[in-house]
């Protein structure tokens, strides 16, 4: 996830149903911007987490994994150039742990100085 093999903005969509959960928090800015690299414009990303008040590991059969809370989920998106469209959250119901989606759009993103970083225009 760290390096798509793919060519820049070649994707129309992303499927990462409960991968990124696998990311220590400090790993996830960084893939986040790879995928809207990859995206076409106006591509669609959609996520899986665990949702939670805070962000925090717990163990998982495969490998250490981490809640975390939507909207901190939906700040990290904004900062890599996807725009929210979408969330749906399913609380615990004693069987299952509680569930968030965000669907995103990528989105052109300014600079500091307000200089456009990319240039994708929507279709």
């Amino acid at each position: 996830m760290e390096r798509l093999d793919v060519a820049d903005h070649s994707v129309a969509g992303i499927l990462a149903w409960y991968s990124l959960i696998h990311l220590p928090p400090q790993d996830l800015d960084g893939v986040l911007a790879e995928f809207r690299r990859a995206m076409a414009p106006a591509g669609t990303l959609v996520v899986g987490v665990f949702d939670a008040d805070e962000v925090a590991a717990f163990d998982h059969k495969v490998v250490t994994a981490y809640r975390w809370p939507p909207d901190e989920f939906s700040r990290r998106l904004a900062r890599a150039g996807f725009a929210e469209v979408e969330r749906l959250q399913r609380p615990s119901d004693g069987t299952h742990r509680p569930h968030a989606a965000i669907a995103a759009v990528a989105v052109d993103v300014l600079s500091v100085d307000g200089s456009v970083v990319s240039t994708d225009v929507t279709p």
